[in-house]
């Protein structure tokens, strides 16, 4: 009978000042000579994530809804506008575990885009919402 692996969903942003990586786990983990800093599964979504063909560029939202009781307030998310976010990448990666060992078994980009846009929104519904914009360059190839 097989396993099925367990995803551990990984970020990784390039901005302008440096990389950050953030992954909804327990522990940090380091990858490609970036520690990715563990997060609850509620900060990060990414609703529109989806692959397609054709000749459209599709691109994804990034949503990072705020976290009080992480840390994760509107001014901690408002201070992404004091980076350098333009046109920077942004990778989606997924982790695959081993379901029996807990060995990592792939690492695996789902998603590769630039940053076009960063909304602030605050809605009664979820709070308070950084949706980052990012698009793909697959056109340019």
């Amino acid at each position: 009978m097989a396993t099925r692996n367990k995803i551990r969903g990984m970020i990784r942003f390039d901005l302008g000042e440096g990389s950050w990586g953030f992954i909804r786990a327990r522990a940090p983990y380091t990858y490609q000579g970036i520690t990715y800093t563990p997060v609850p599964d509620a900060l990060f979504s990414v609703p529109d994530l989806e692959s397609g063909t054709g000749t459209s560029a599709r691109g994804f939202t990034l949503l990072v809804s705020e976290s009080p009781a992480e840390g994760v307030t509107p001014d901690v998310l408002r201070q992404i506008e004091n980076y350098t976010y333009r046109d920077r990448p942004v990778t989606i990666y997924d982790m695959l575990i081993h379901p029996d060992t807990n060995a990592v078994t792939e690492i695996e980009a789902v998603a590769r885009g630039y940053i076009v846009s960063i909304k602030h929104r605050r809605r009664v519904s979820d709070g308070y919402t950084v949706a980052i914009e990012c698009k793909t360059r697959s056109l340019d190839y």
